[in-house]
């Protein structure tokens, strides 16, 4: 194919996706029309302390909190097209906003680990090139806002800080732990680092239900002190032996979440409407609740769930002792209530509810396909308050978040990959009341 031709067809896709999510979202806003007048009751919250936790409750079905929505069509897009001359992204892991000045930073694995952009979408820079030395990036798996314009890059033992102009700040080895951790966000002022260890206490039976146990600490990368460690279970297994290994995913199993703010790291494994918050000495300060009764798993789940295991096995065999066959395995009768935490930019904290199509399978597949329905994510904000439920198309993962926009990934027909920034619609407001 022609650099000519393969130009042509991906601004006709653009075109063509346009025109779908134009036509999604006058649908969408057409049923919010003509939801029924029991839907749009108000929600009631209230906060009180306990034992010196400070416990933030939101009563009330989701149905009567404001909806913000996305612009039918995005401000600008991140990536390799029309009037860009930056590259082609590839295997995206993260999209972050600066905001002095106003910028974006994105985490591929492309040639050049980080690429920058200006608040118009512009390609300026890009740095991190592959390598173990000062200021090269090897086996990158995230990045995080801190400070106004900074990034932390976690990569496989060290976390490496940046300016967005390229400047690198510092390089930071976490083989001195003594641990086999993950970094996994970090406060607004680049101090501390939230990292995250995964152990097996013991490997379960065949057939039976076990579970990986998470541990976190706050790292004081100038003093060089842990906080206090925070013990989560991080997801649920099942026993079965493979060729490669003693345990296998568990279909709407549980799966532990975490995000960071300036000052806490936020918790929750889905099994009950329940988020936590740890300071960064570790110790539990905020409790987030709401209500939310958890949805079972129904036939035509899974049934989305044998059709994903069928097409992975025909693309490799493999799959077949990976993903367990339903029949007789214990299955949970109910799923998740949320899967996914992310603290956005203004402080907001924002939870995706379990989405139908990913088919028991969440953390393996993360996005859907074009006419599932939407992913629901509920925002709440810095005192625990659900001020607002937001649908994002299924076929988008949601990178980023503030309170004017979010940055999500997307992919054209050609299966080119784009971080595209929406707009929000805030007009509707909130109907809480205390």
């Amino acid at each position: 194919m022609t650099a000519r031709r393969a130009r042509r067809l991906e601004a006709e896709s653009g075109r063509l996706i346009g025109r779908w999510r134009v036509l999604y979202f006058i649908v969408l806003s057409a049923s919010a029309c003509l939801a029924p007048e029991d839907e749009m009751t108000s929600v009631t919250w209230s906060v009180r302390d306990s034992a010196g936790v400070t416990i933030s409750q939101t009563s009330g079905p989701v149905a009567g909190v404001a909806e913000w929505k996305l612009s039918a069509r995005p401000a600008f897009e991140l990536g390799a097209g029309a009037g860009d001359s930056g590259p082609y992204l590839f295997r995206v892991r993260a999209a972050v906003r600066a905001s002095s000045p106003a910028r974006w930073a994105v985490l591929s694995d492309g040639l050049g680990g980080v690429l920058v952009y200006d608040s118009a979408g512009t390609f300026l820079r890009q740095f991190g090139e592959p390598g173990d030395g000062p200021g090269e990036l090897q086996g990158h798996y995230g990045m995080y806002g801190c400070g106004a314009d900074t990034v932390a890059v976690a990569e496989g033992g060290r976390v490496s800080l940046f300016e967005m102009n390229g400047t690198h700040l510092t390089t930071v080895s976490l083989a001195t732990l003594g641990r086999a951790v993950e970094m996994q966000g970090v406060t607004t002022d680049c101090r501390n680092l939230f990292l995250v260890e995964a152990t097996a206490p013991s490997v379960p039976a065949e057939g039976e239900l076990g579970a990986l146990v998470g541990t976190g600490w706050w790292y004081d990368r100038d003093s060089g002190t842990v906080s206090e460690p925070v013990e989560f279970e991080r997801s649920q297994v099942l026993g079965k032996r493979t060729t490669y290994q003693s345990t296998v995913i568990l279909p709407w199993g549980r799966d532990a979440s975490w995000a960071t703010s300036d000052r806490a790291v936020f918790l929750g494994d889905g099994s009950a409407p329940i988020v936590e918050a740890f300071d960064v000495r570790g110790n539990l300060r905020h409790r987030i609740t709401w209500d939310a009764e958890p949805v079972r798993v129904s036939p035509g789940n899974r049934a989305r769930y044998e059709r994903i295991r069928a097409r992975r096995i025909a693309r490799s065999p493999t799959w077949e002792e990976l993903l367990p066959d339903l029949r007789g395995a214990p299955i949970p009768d109910v799923r998740p209530i949320f899967v996914s935490l992310l603290v956005a930019a203004d402080g907001a904290l924002w939870v995706q509810e379990y989405p139908d199509w990913a088919g028991g399978l969440w953390g393996l597949i993360r996005t859907g396909e074009v006419g599932d329905p939407p992913s629901r994510w509920l925002v709440f904000d810095e005192i625990g308050r659900l001020i607002a439920k937001v649908h994002i198309p299924a076929e988008s993962r949601l990178l980023s978040a503030s309170g004017d926009a979010v940055a999500v990934l997307e992919r054209d027909s050609l299966d080119v990959e784009y971080v595209r920034v929406y707009p929000l619609d805030r007009s509707m407001g909130s109907r809480l009341t205390h």
